[in-house]
């Protein structure tokens, strides 16, 4: 399982006269749909009502203790939205081959701990507490991506050049005990900072293990992150971390180069 995102005061993708004017749209436009839908492209399941078979069995334990909590209507409605555009940059037969559904819940909780989002085998869970939460437009979208790349990382872990990516860590930097333990001890910083930039992670949350650290990269390519090429662009650790996860991705599909990348983010 992976973690939990702090809000980086990311702009709000639906925006109207008033913040109050959007929510009754929203609301209105909440009540013409069903909580489940599918993605029109893909297929894909996008849930939005909680179900008895939503977590694996194997997560049945008293130790992961796996909760969710029933997402609000309107944001039932955002979360389908989103879903839905993060879907669209990838090519149906890589999300047909790997993903079984999205479930959004208001509240997700593991090991008892709260989760900003997580995936199994072949799920994804996204939190969304609403946009005045910090759940905004931007934030959910990003989440999918984050959480996809674990599945795929896992799928596709023989075209993942480990040892490259290792070798781009600082000399005596390692990782940490993983997601979980970030959160409990409160290490789950997601803003970009020097003092991770220059040895080879985004942020802090990067820092808690390998996975982290490539769904943090992931997020930022498939996010369309300006900022993020700033920081390849100045820091070499993260540029060789760059052209890893690039060649990752392009060895799924041909149109996933840098310069495709670099484009999202025009």
């Amino acid at each position: 399982m992976c973690g939990v995102w702090k809000n980086q005061g990311m702009t709000p993708r639906f925006r109207t006269t008033t913040k109050a004017a959007s929510l009754a749209v929203l609301a209105a436009l909440g009540c013409l749909i069903a909580a489940d839908s599918n993605d029109p492209r893909t297929g894909t399941p996008i849930k939005c009502e909680l179900d008895a078979a939503m977590f694996p069995t194997s997560w049945q334990t008293p130790e992961i203790k796996p909760t969710a909590v029933a997402v609000d209507k309107v944001e039932a409605f955002r979360s389908q939205i989103c879903a839905e555009e993060a879907l669209k940059r990838y090519p149906v037969e890589l999300i047909k081959k790997n993903l079984k559904a999205v479930y959004y819940a208001k509240e997700l909780s593991f090991y008892g701990v709260q989760f900003g989002g997580t995936n199994s085998l072949d799920t994804i869970y996204i939190a969304n507490r609403g946009e005045q939460a910090g759940f905004t437009g931007e934030y959910l979208v990003n989440a999918f991506h984050h959480e996809f790349s674990s599945i795929l990382l896992r799928n596709y872990w023989e075209r993942f050049d480990e040892e490259a990516w290792l070798a781009a860590n600082a000399p005596g930097v390692g990782y940490r005990e993983g997601g979980v333990i970030a959160i409990r001890d409160g290490m789950s910083d997601t803003r970009f900072k020097p003092k991770h930039n220059v040895d080879g992670f985004l942020n802090e949350y990067g820092n808690a293990s390998l996975e982290e650290d490539f769904n943090t990269f992931a997020e930022a390519l498939f996010g369309s992150d300006r900022t993020f090429w700033t920081l390849v662009d100045r820091y070499p650790r993260l540029a060789k971390k760059k052209d890893v996860i690039v060649a990752f991705y392009a060895s799924l599909d041909p149109q996933f180069n840098e310069s495709y990348f670099r484009s999202l983010a025009k």
